[in-house]
């Protein structure tokens, strides 16, 4: 992994800031990240445009995907895509692996979410999470009020749930 100067971080945190981007630095660990992408980290293209790691999260197999690479520009249904892509083999846990048209977690068939930190009266964190349109671009996801990136780590994470996995979606929501 290239290592990245205080000058550099700095710069880097400003052009996120820059974008819309709410950072905060978060307390507690990090996400531990498969060796292979350790070195993984946004930066601006020649363009403009921001480039982001991206960690889904499925909670319902306890299992996740790692992108590398997701341009702001792309659309969260672009992530659902490139993830849950019907053309590849279906993931391990996926309950009706084929035919894929038929998959529980097929792109279409997921909603997907972010987690939000809302301060409390106690100064402690309480964490909820906001559904998002899978139709928005990443880049304005990620300027909505309440959504912050961590400023140690810069890696956006998604929480992806089938609404066709019933009794999990249902209880899912309910917490």
């Amino acid at each position: 992994a290239e290592y990245m100067g205080d000058a550099q971080r700095l710069k880097l945190r400003q052009t996120v800031v820059d974008h819309g981007v709410a950072l905060v630095d978060k307390s507690g660990p990090l996400l531990e990240l498969p060796e292979t992408s350790a070195d993984a980290q946004v930066f601006e293209d020649a363009t403009g445009v921001l480039h982001w790691p991206v960690v889904v999260l499925y909670p319902q197999f306890g299992s996740t995907d790692f992108v590398r690479d997701l341009p702001d520009s792309a659309s969260l249904l672009d992530l659902l895509n490139a993830v849950l892509d019907p053309s590849l083999p279906a993931a391990s846990w996926e309950p009706c692996p084929e035919p894929a048209a038929q998959r529980v977690y097929a792109p279409a068939r997921c909603q997907i979410f972010y987690e939000l930190a809302d301060g409390t009266s106690s100064g402690s964190q309480a964490t909820r999470l906001l559904r998002l349109r899978p139709q928005r671009s990443l880049a304005d996801t990620l300027r909505l009020p309440g959504v912050q990136v961590d400023a140690r780590q810069m890696l956006l994470c998604f929480w992806v749930v089938s609404s066709h996995a019933a009794e999990f979606y249902a209880d899912f929501l309910d917490k």
